[in-house]
């Protein structure tokens, strides 16, 4: 149930607050995404009406694929038509990530397209629209915080996440007007988004897939302590939620490929010092040559003594 009310307990009396539908602001975050994804394109030199296409085909896949993953985690019913029913239930993410980031791959990949130029400069966009969409749930009250006495604590409506799950737990009583506070823990993954959006924008980076790696790595990090913050947290791998499994995917991959890169730099580096002297050391003989000649035509004894033997020889020749 999508609920457009919440309640922030300041230290001191002020009105709650009205935010706007959250179906609106995820709309908005998938529409800020794809705006700057083209415009990144565009600036980078690619083509922009492909990224535009991939970034299209990347949502609806994504959101397909987020929707399987959260009937998998969360299980579902009604049958195997509710594996096709993606616009409805819940999401998980890194099931979006996964298909959406499979899909434009390929497509890139089709159409014979650099798929890291274009990967780069779709980082900052997806870390856009992470930002904005994590306000969306925010206003929803899904993917809540845990309970916090913290001044910037939220409080949620009967038909929310949260609400609900303090009355399962016997935390709250039938009836009561709002949850207990928890961490606004959607609100400090938007700051992550928008800082992984200022990051990545100002970055320009010689390597292609560099900002590819690097959101993978601070992506992956940030989700990573971000789950403890998490009132829904369910570990599925020893003290781990499925969450930080990806995330930890996500990191070893990114730091992967980052070394493999420095790796071969280094291998390189190496190759080129060792066969630098010695192309120092052929030059410099062939230089030292050339001096002692000169150096030999130039001396007026060396000329004398030319000079003699000519002679002495024009004598035994006579």
């Amino acid at each position: 149930m999508s609920v457009n009310l919440f309640a922030v307990p300041l230290r001191v009396a002020s009105p709650y607050l009205t935010i706007l539908n959250p179906g609106f602001v995820w709309s908005v975050a998938l529409l800020a995404a794809l705006v700057y994804a083209v415009r990144s394109a565009r600036r980078s030199g690619l083509d922009a009406r492909a990224m535009y296409w991939g970034v299209v085909g990347s949502i609806l896949v994504g959101l397909w694929g987020s929707h399987l993953l959260s009937l998998f985690v969360h299980g579902w019913s009604g049958g195997p038509l509710a594996l096709f029913q993606f616009m409805q239930g819940g999401k998980s993410l890194y099931g979006g990530l996964l298909a959406g980031g499979l899909t434009a791959g390929l497509y890139f990949h089709y159409r014979k397209l650099p798929v890291l130029a274009y990967a780069d400069a779709a980082m900052p966009a997806l870390a856009l629209g992470y930002a904005v969409g994590r306000i969306g749930c925010l206003v929803n009250g899904d993917d809540y915080g845990t309970l916090t006495s913290s001044p910037w604590a939220v409080v949620y409506p009967p038909g929310t996440e949260a609400y609900q799950a303090h009355l399962d737990r016997g935390w709250i009583s039938p009836g009561a007007p709002w949850s207990l506070p928890i961490h606004p823990v959607q609100l400090y993954a938007s700051l992550l988004g928008l800082t992984l959006f200022l990051v990545l924008a100002r970055w320009r980076p010689d390597r292609q897939g560099s900002r590819f790696c690097s959101y993978l790595v601070l992506y992956g990090v940030g989700r990573f302590l971000l789950e403890y913050f998490r009132g829904d947290f369910r570990s599925v791998l020893g003290p781990f939620s499925l969450p930080q499994v990806f995330s930890v995917a996500f990191v070893f991959f990114g730091a992967g490929v980052w070394l493999h890169w420095v790796r071969n730099r280094g291998r390189r580096s190496s190759t080129n010092a060792v066969q630098d002297p010695v192309e120092f050391l052929h030059m410099g003989s062939a230089v030292a040559a050339i001096e002692s000649s000169d150096s030999q035509i130039a001396d007026p004894t060396v000329r004398q003594e030319s000079d003699g033997f000519g002679s002495f020889e024009q004598a035994v020749q006579t």
